[in-house]
């Protein structure tokens, strides 16, 4: 008798083609949500290093304080 897989011993899984496509929505959500969930990261991390270039700026005014934000936010994040 040969093995049945895995996807297939649910009773709302009655063909190959079903269990597939359930893996196929499966995967497809997954990454959905990952995609929808990145960019509130990366916004979330870009507040976060503008908020503390700008306290480092101190009291910098004019060209000097634009030059001092300019260096500060293309550096690496510090963890």
């Amino acid at each position: 008798m040969p093995s049945t897989p895995t996807c297939m011993t649910t009773r709302n899984v009655s063909t190959p083609m079903e269990c597939h496509m359930k893996i196929q929505s499966a995967i497809a959500a997954m990454v959905l949500g990952a995609v929808l969930v990145s960019p509130a990261f990366a916004q979330n991390s870009q507040q976060t290093k503008m908020a503390d270039c700008n306290k480092q700026a101190g009291d910098k005014k004019g060209d000097e304080r634009k030059a001092f934000m300019k260096s500060c936010l293309s550096s690496a994040p510090a963890n």
